[in-house]
């Protein structure tokens, strides 16, 4: 199968209903306002597919709601055409976008064909000034894949990865701090690390509620990564999220902006990657779905596995 069969492009993006803007922009201005505050930023650029989002609203059971105001917006697919409701099985756009080594570096080389790990990176590179009395940055995100959950612990699992430039034993180079408890980056490398994934209402399974007004089947409640400073330096970080194993099926993280805090007590050796607690929220359920369209659907699964498998 021709892989630009399975892409599916759309003309250009609107506002869903229930609240969340997208807007595509590589404009550095429009960046620094999303991403950080409290600091001088010296430079920022960006690659790929990235932008700026207001208004994520996640709902849950009983009225419920998690909320993301706003910040920066990465994706290995095209933001602009973003459809603003899941009504398709598997949705991705293959941008024709580079790898990066962050994310090469995911522990996925089991399945490496000889080809680039990942494609279609998305980067925000950014430098600022640690104001004094800080000990480190943190920020809230959410991680959205159109991956989950039927790839999940394949080369197919994408990743998303907050780094700072450090050197280590005399080498200049990216250490990732999206990293969970258990020494996994985010990601789908297993179903085991799946970090808080809601099932999103899905065109092969109408039991499924919507959580959000997004194309992905899954998404995360709302997590916290943290990365340590040093006062009075100028930092460098990257934030990057791609796809591994092709190019289609996409993936995001919805950033919320920077901040600084001061906490001497944390240990940045340890994955730094939380969820956010909020007792109120409560998870929407699934409906079970009939023996006989879980069969059909898994049948589907397998067909699809299979094309992707035959194209690498």
């Amino acid at each position: 199968m021709n892989k630009t069969a399975l892409i599916i492009m759309l003309a250009a993006s609107t506002a869903p209903a229930f609240g969340v803007t997208i807007t595509p922009t590589t404009d550095a201005s429009r960046l620094v306002g999303s991403l950080l505050t409290g600091a001088e930023i010296k430079n920022i650029e960006g690659v790929g597919q990235i932008g700026i989002f207001e208004n994520l609203v996640l709902r849950g059971a009983n009225s419920t709601q998690l909320l993301l105001e706003g910040g920066v917006v990465l994706s290995s697919g095209y933001l602009a055409g973003l459809p603003t409701s899941n009504t398709v099985g598997y949705f991705g756009t293959d941008t024709g976008g580079n790898g990066d080594g962050l994310i090469n570096a995911f522990p996925i080389e089991k399945f490496n064909r000889g080809g680039s790990l990942s494609r279609d990176a998305a980067l925000i590179r950014l430098r600022f000034d640690v104001p004094d009395n800080v000990t480190g940055v943190m920020a809230r995100f959410v991680y959205a894949s159109d991956e989950f959950p039927e790839f999940s612990g394949t080369q197919y699992a994408d990743g998303f990865a907050f780094a700072r430039s450090e050197t280590v034993n005399g080498v200049k180079q990216d250490v990732n701090y999206a990293i969970l408890p258990n020494g996994k980056p985010v990601s789908l490398l297993d179903q085991s690390t799946n970090i808080h994934f809601m099932t999103n209402g899905d065109a092969n399974d109408p039991s499924v509620a919507s959580v959000v007004d997004l194309e992905f089947d899954g998404i995360t409640r709302i997590l916290e990564v943290r990365a340590p400073v040093n006062v009075g330096a100028k930092e460098d970080f990257t934030i990057v999220v791609a796809d591994t194993g092709d190019g289609i099926y996409d993936s995001a993280v919805f950033l919320s902006a920077l901040t600084f805090f001061n906490d001497p007590n944390i240990d940045f050796s340890y994955g730094t990657v939380t969820i956010e607690d909020h007792p109120s929220f409560q998870e929407l359920t699934a409906v079970p779905v009939p023996a006989s369209a879980w069969l059909l659907f898994s049948g589907l699964v397998g067909i699809v596995a299979n094309s992707r498998r035959n194209k690498n």
